[in-house]
């Protein structure tokens, strides 16, 4: 009897510790449309969570670099490769490579998945891009950030670091924007890509500074912080 009372007590304290351990590993997704710079927003919001105490990381191509060693291939390879539809456009490259590295495109994704949710399950981590909002939808503590702007103010934004032309510039906007809502529909299955995100910040009318500021107030609120 005392060896079922035991076996039933560190039951009940491992279901408490993995309880109060997930409540730990907090997670912000930050997506973006193509030329919406995430980037200086992780930076700034990495900051302001460390000075209240807490150790946050970044994890952006550190996703692709992972998946890339599991694979064997190239991350600038398997970067191209993980947002293209394109089967034909993957057969080309996986010609360079002999018979035992090759694999295909769900491959790669399921395993680009798998590395996102390992680094999830760390804890206090902020993804940008890869789709990271779509793997980890569901997930308890999460905060999921999409950044938007009118694309004629991206495109600006663009031409003053490539040297471009307007036009061109705006249909690369429009094929990676198209690029990205693939990626992410992938993981979501059959859900919306709209359905996945907390908070959408349009960069023409709000300031990094502002944004930061109201994701932690949002933080705060779901008393992730």
């Amino acid at each position: 009897m005392k060896t079922e009372l035991l076996k039933y007590m560190l039951k009940r304290f491992d279901k408490t510790t993995s309880s109060n351990t997930n409540k730990e590993k907090h997670i912000i997704t930050i997506s973006r449309e193509y030329g919406c710079n995430a980037n200086l927003i992780a930076k700034l919001l990495q900051k302001e969570l460390s000075n209240k105490g807490k150790k946050w990381r970044i994890i952006n191509k550190e996703i692709l670099h992972e998946a890339a060693e599991e694979l064997n291939i190239s991350p600038h390879y398997l970067d191209s490769i993980s947002s293209s539809k394109n089967k034909g456009f993957f057969v080309d490259i996986a010609k360079g490579f002999s018979e035992r590295f090759y694999t295909n495109n769900k491959t790669i994704r399921n395993t680009i998945s798998r590395v996102i949710q390992r680094f999830a399950n760390e804890g206090n981590i902020i993804f940008v891009g890869r789709a990271a909002a779509a793997v980890t939808s569901g997930t308890h503590n999460t905060i999921h950030i999409k950044l938007i702007a009118p694309i004629e103010n991206r495109a600006s934004l663009l031409l003053e670091k490539e040297n471009s032309s307007l036009d061109h510039i705006t249909d690369i906007i429009k094929e990676m924007d198209k690029k990205r809502e693939q990626l992410i529909m992938y993981y979501s299955k059959e859900r919306s890509p709209q359905e996945l995100f907390d908070i959408c910040f349009n960069k023409r009318n709000l300031s990094d500074k502002d944004i930061v500021e109201l994701i932690i107030s949002t933080m705060k609120a779901k008393k992730m912080i």
